[in-house]
């Protein structure tokens, strides 16, 4: 029971040893916390690194621009909420706050993936049952920017 409450906890935020609903792996979730890099530029050709920890932080980088931010994020169930706060960036440019929702892949996610990639590319994913960790994230990209569309990317860990 009180596995469940912290799972489905909407409270629970920025700690090492939070987990999401992943019904596909052993004991039902996994561990959310850690690195992720976005699998394609968001809005140009700017490439988005976040990691969720107890501080959490992400880089933004491309045409020239280096960002290093903070981030706030919390679990609840399988959704992960990630506020990304305006940065100040190099070359006088700033990086706008932005919220990004996420799930992990699921099983079948994970299979088309396989099953559609580059023959040539080894990418085996192994998974330890003691130490079941997400692999990759589906997210949306929601920017404060009036105007500027929201952008989905996947998330894979670093």
């Amino acid at each position: 029971m009180g596995l469940f409450l912290v799972l489905t906890s909407g409270a629970m935020a920025q700690d090492a040893s939070t987990r999401v609903l992943v019904p596909d792996a052993p004991g039902g979730s996994a561990l959310v916390a850690g690195c992720y890099q976005a699998d394609r530029n968001l809005y140009g050709a700017n490439r988005l690194t976040f990691c969720l920890e107890r501080r959490g932080s992400y880089s933004v980088r491309g045409q020239g621009v280096r960002c290093e931010g903070r981030l706030d994020w919390r679990a609840s169930g399988r959704d992960v909420t990630i506020d990304l706060r305006r940065q100040s960036c190099s070359g006088g440019m700033a990086w706008a706050a932005a919220t990004i929702t996420c799930r992990p892949r699921g099983l079948i996610d994970l299979i088309l993936s396989e099953i559609f990639k580059n023959q040539t590319q080894n990418n085996e994913r192994v998974l330890v049952p003691d130490h079941p960790q997400v692999g990759s994230l589906r997210c949306t990209y929601w920017p404060t920017v009036p105007g500027a569309p929201n952008a989905t990317f996947v998330a894979r860990r670093i």
